[in-house]
């Protein structure tokens, strides 16, 4: 997330044609890297831990994360993951092994 906010931040100073499209292009790249990791990790877990297993998420709806107390320059990566794509992911690689997903309220 890192390499690609350095990325963007440069393109979008130059603020040229190319720039432009190359800003489009790289925007998808970020979403695709972001898919697979989410699939990858997801398929880790479901892997490891095997059928007739619950997993239980933290329900994020409403959670704001406080970033002021953290590095300027980290706070794009702490609130970017893809949270619900994540939980999507898991819920039907899940649900295909047997297992289930339960969403625990956060302040629990």
């Amino acid at each position: 997330r890192r390499k690609y906010k350095r990325l963007r931040a440069q393109l979008q100073a130059k603020g040229t044609k190319s720039a432009k499209r190359r800003l489009k292009k790289i925007g998808q790249r970020e979403n695709r890297w972001m898919s697979d990791v989410n699939h990858r990790l997801t398929k880790t877990l479901i892997d490891h831990y095997g059928s007739n297993t619950i997993y239980a998420l933290e329900d994020l709806t409403d959670v704001r994360f406080a970033t002021e107390k953290s590095p300027k320059d980290q706070r794009y990566e702490i609130v970017s993951w893809a949270f619900y794509q994540f939980e999507q992911f898991l819920t039907y690689k899940a649900n295909l092994n047997s297992s289930a997903v339960a969403k625990v309220p956060a302040k629990y």
